[in-house]
Parts: C-alpha cells; sequence; structure tokens
C-alpha cells in the first residue's frame, strides 16, 4: 500500500519544507500544486524530491485540492497544508492503513488536528483511499465515498 502526499502552495517557502520533512516516512509520492509562487517554493519542493506541476489559481481552494490528489498514483493521498506538521510515528500509520486497508468500505481516514488557538483539538479527513473521495465547495470540505475511519495521526496547525 502507498502514500501520495499533496499540497497546494503559493509562495510558502519560509514554511512547505518544516511540512515536507515532517511527514517523511509518511509518504511514497510527493506532489505539490503550485499556484504561483514568485519565492522559492518550486525548489524547495523539488529539492525534496516532489513533483510539482504550476496551476492558476482557481475560484475555489477545492478544485485545486482535487486537482492535485488525481496526480496521485498512489493507494491512498495525505492531504496537508504548508505549515503543517505531522507529529505521529510512521510506524504506528503504516500499521493503522494495513488494518483498513482490507476493509472495503473505507473510503478515508480522518485524523486529529492540534490547534494552538481556542479550539485546540478536531478531527478532520486527512486521507483519502484513492478514487474515494473528493473536495467539494469553500472552505473544501471531503465527501467520501464510504466510511470514515479515525485513527491515531495528529497534525499540529500553527
Amino acid at each position: 500500500m502507498s502514500v501520495a502526499l499533496c499540497m497546494i502552495a503559493k509562495n510558502k517557502e519560509s514554511i512547505i519544507e518544516k511540512t515536507i520533512l515532517s511527514a517523511k516516512g509518511f509518504y511514497d509520492q510527493l506532489f505539490v500544486l503550485d499556484l504561483g509562487s514568485t519565492d522559492l517554493t518550486v525548489d524547495i519542493v523539488r529539492r525534496n524530491g516532489g513533483g510539482i506541476e504550476q496551476y492558476p489559481w482557481p475560484d475555489q481552494s477545492s478544485e485545486a485540492l482535487n486537482y492535485a490528489v488525481a496526480h496521485s498514483i498512489c493507494d491512498w493521498t495525505m492531504v496537508l497544508t504548508p505549515g503543517e506538521v505531522v507529529i505521529s510515528k510512521p510506524e504506528i500509520f503504516r500499521e493503522t492503513l494495513r488494518t483498513v486497508e482490507s476493509d472495503p468500505m473505507v473510503g478515508a481516514l480522518s485524523v486529529q488536528i492540534s490547534h494552538s488557538g481556542p479550539k485546540k483539538k478536531a478531527h478532520s479527513v486527512r486521507v483519502i483511499k484513492r478514487g474515494k473521495g473528493q473536495f467539494q465547495g469553500t472552505p473544501a470540505e471531503v465527501v467520501v465515498d464510504g466510511t470514515t475511519e479515525k485513527i491515531p495521526l495528529e497534525i499540529q496547525v500553527p
């Protein structure tokens, strides 16, 4: 079972590498959809082995996220936002994926999001099985074909 890390970004040179490095071991493919960066974002992604494609800013972020996820060649796609940091262990994530992989009803995985503000913790769908989900609306919400399982993965949001 393979995992892609997908992000959309524009001028995120100061924070994107921190996100990429925090997710090492969680993904097999890195793909970033660049929405017109004029800084070093593209170079940083390439330096970290990622694929990158330029895409004009759409009216809704959900359109860009769907385009990025469609580039995944993996069984699962993890979606992060530049600046977020994965603070769990990749071994636990991979073991959890092996457990849910055999259930054909599971279409997505919900992870714990830790905020520094008043809303301390919440869950959010951030891992999608290939062909089982898409983003809609603003802010982008995931619509899943199947069930969503909560997993022990924590992402810290600045």
